[in-house]
């Protein structure tokens, strides 16, 4: 009896298959975010440092990248974060799971320390949008003006700036890239300005 008990226990925490046919969500990336139109590379990489003090890291803990969809669940008070990747759910933690979790939706890809679980749980240190409905998407901090977005060197102008764009706010902004200007598709806050 406990053997079924346990056998099945072990069922329930293993990760559910993906039939979804997503064949742009794969695990496991070490790659940079796929190219922009006009094969520009996309510089949406946000870095930050593990909190985990020197020495202490967790032996099974490995430095890896994932992708997939990012899905909130859970309540307002008590949010859950997870990467919806192929091999199944992938939880986020660390500093940036705020901002990970305002990508809801959105094909993203983390990379950071990396647990077997279960349940399997990635600390981000960094992160990237791969698209958001379908587009290519950016993260930039909104200019003073309000009128374009600074991402990595490059300021974009934005063709059309949403009207509730907040100067200082990181954001991001999917949309067809033409150059040095993007045209504004959909828009979200990843973190209000200061």
């Amino acid at each position: 009896m406990k053997r079924l008990a346990l056998l099945i226990a072990l069922a329930a925490c293993a990760p559910a298959s993906d039939d979804s046919g997503d064949a742009a969500a794969t695990d496991s990336m070490s790659m940079p975010p796929a190219p922009v139109a006009g094969g520009e590379p996309q510089d949406t990489t946000l870095k930050g440092t593990t909190a985990t003090p020197a020495g202490t890291a967790n032996a099974s803990a490995a430095q890896s990248g994932v992708r997939g969809t990012v899905r909130v669940t859970g309540t307002a008070m008590e949010p859950t974060t997870t990467i919806q990747a192929p091999s199944g759910p992938v939880i986020v933690r660390g500093a940036f799971e705020p901002d990970v979790r305002a990508l809801d939706g959105a094909i993203v890809i983390v990379t950071g320390k990396q647990s077997a679980g279960p349940p399997r749980t990635i600390e981000v240190d960094s992160y990237a949008i791969a698209e958001i409905d379908g587009q290519p998407a950016v993260i930039g901090i909104v200019t003073t003006d309000g009128r374009a977005v600074v991402v990595g060197n490059d300021t974009l102008s934005l063709v059309t700036p949403p009207a509730g764009l907040q100067p200082g706010a990181r954001v991001w902004v999917a949309g067809p890239r033409m150059g040095k200007q993007l045209r504004v598709v959909s828009w979200g806050v990843i973190r209000s300005a200061r």
